[in-house]
């Protein structure tokens, strides 16, 4: 057991790490990025490298659904986006938080970018139409005395998380200035079964042993879940369940608020 909890306790150490290199990569971009293509071997050029498509700014394919940490776009060897177990981390991101916008954008809107905004309040949205990149208008928080509220411009953002008991840990439909608004996105290590996690050949792992009900939305080969279901949200299971049963849970998850990481990233609203 002791051993187990190691692994565990190493396990969160690397997504803390990640956590703060996703967080630099915010405060340089103004954006979260985009995953990488799990099925790539490392030996490929591209492999690490999010998927951006040229063009539009936007993560491609749309559903996400190999996507891993993108350790050569955050600077990293590939050492650092596998888990103690030697497998990739996955990764999913809300695309509306990863969106690249292109020239011309005359307002310099920014996708993680609430420093003209005010923490909390009714001030209505600004709305800006870009061009040149995927259809506007968006919603941005203006430059001014009446700037709007971060959770009007935040609204509905984010990804589902829960406990694997019905609980919400993030919730889109919450109040972005609450604890458990969405997750701006998903980490996840797939823990010692393996189950839906990409190996460094780009190979995706079955599972050994039992694989948990709550371990199957996390598995890769799925689409991307937003929205407020909770048949359709991430799971983070605590404490961890070592028992080969239905129950069984092993994957280790951060899940951090868009808040939490603008504030990592000093982009946070206004006082």
């Amino acid at each position: 057991m002791e051993r187990k909890a190691g692994k565990v306790i190493g396990g969160k150490s690397t997504l803390d790490t990640l956590d703060t290199a996703l967080a630099n990569f915010v405060a340089q971009n103004r954006r979260l990025p985009c995953p990488a293509n799990g099925v790539l071997p490392s030996t490929s050029a591209t492999a690490g490298a999010e998927t951006l498509a040229v063009g539009t700014g936007l993560c491609a394919p749309a559903n996400q659904r190999t996507g891993v940490v993108p350790w050569r776009t955050l600077g990293l060897p590939e050492s650092a986006a596998l888990d103690v177990y030697g497998n990739r981390i996955s990764y999913r991101v809300d695309p509306r938080l990863a969106l690249q916008f292109l020239p011309p954008n005359p307002s310099g809107f920014a996708a993680m970018n609430m420093v003209n905004c005010t923490p909390g309040g009714l001030f209505p949205a600004s709305s800006v139409t870009i061009t040149g990149t995927s259809p506007g208008p968006y919603n941005e928080c203006g430059p001014n005395a009446g700037a709007s509220s971060q959770d009007i411009v935040l609204a509905n953002r984010g990804l589902p998380v829960t406990d694997g008991a019905g609980i919400w840990l993030n919730n889109p439909a919450f109040l972005a200035s609450t604890a458990t608004a969405g997750a701006a996105y998903v980490l996840i290590s797939h823990g010692q079964n393996a189950a839906g996690a990409y190996m460094s050949s780009g190979t995706l792992s079955t599972g050994t042993g039992t694989v948990g009900t709550n371990e199957t939305p996390n598995r890769n080969n799925r689409n991307l879940m937003t929205g407020s279901v909770v048949a359709q949200s991430y799971r983070d299971v605590t404490p961890a369940n070592a028992t080969q049963t239905a129950q069984h849970f092993d994957d280790v998850i951060s899940h951090p608020t868009i808040i939490q990481v603008l504030a990592k990233a000093h982009l946070n609203p206004r006082n």
